[in-house]
């Protein structure tokens, strides 16, 4: 459609506002009403000072998310961004898997925190098992499936990401490690800990950057 950059700032504002009419929707039908919702200063305090890092967290996983393509299009060329994008693109769609899964199980993990610390580590590992499952389910066929996926999917044009989308797709394994331990220290309120080893990857990512796309382009990422 064309549409401008705008369009999709207000498209991502509409998912969010229809995402919370669903949830008052669902918290109505539940015999719940907002009308009895009272401010609570102290509360809300607290809660800040738990949850910054994790706010911070977020701006810094979305940094490093992206600064690939910027510093490829910067050191090498908007050719070599195209190809990389179509196999980001296709490595990342499957994000989402752990990241519904973190959603779902983080109540079950907190909640088995309070009765002991045996069922916590235990609801853990199998969120663990899980992730790194999930991530071989995902790696190993795309791995040998990927050439012709983005042929199908993007023309020739494109079939140099394939081998590209081999090899990042690899990178979902550590994603999925990486959700399963922040289920652990968001239950254990480690939040600090988590903005330092993002910020941390952040800067080793860049830096790595700098050194390998002067060396292997694209493949340097």
């Amino acid at each position: 459609m064309k549409a401008p950059l705008i369009a999709f700032a207000w498209a991502g504002l509409a998912e969010i506002a229809i995402g919370a009419a669903g949830a008052v929707i669902v918290y109505w039908l539940n015999g719940k009403h907002l009308r009895a919702w009272r401010a609570n200063l102290e509360a809300a305090v607290s809660l800040l000072k738990d949850s910054w890092p994790l706010v911070f967290s977020s701006i810094v996983t979305m940094i490093y998310m992206r600064i690939d393509q910027i510093m490829l299009g910067q050191m090498v060329g908007d050719k070599e961004v195209g190809v990389y994008s179509v196999a980001v693109r296709l490595a990342e769609v499957w994000y989402f898997i752990p990241m519904a899964i973190y959603s779902s199980v983080l109540p079950a993990v907190v909640e088995a925190k309070s009765v002991s610390d045996e069922l916590f580590y235990s609801h853990l590992q199998q969120l663990y098992n899980l992730m790194a499952l999930i991530g071989y389910a995902v790696a190993i066929p795309m791995t040998l499936l990927a050439g012709w996926i983005v042929k199908i999917l993007f023309g020739a044009a494109y079939a140099e990401a394939g081998p590209m989308l081999a090899l990042l797709i690899w990178a979902g394994m550590f994603v999925n490690l990486g959700v399963a331990r922040s289920a652990f220290l968001t239950t254990m309120n480690w939040t600090r800990i988590h903005l330092v080893t993002v910020f941390l990857g952040c800067i080793i990512n860049v830096a790595l950057n700098f050194l390998l796309i002067h060396l292997m382009a694209a493949w340097g990422r």
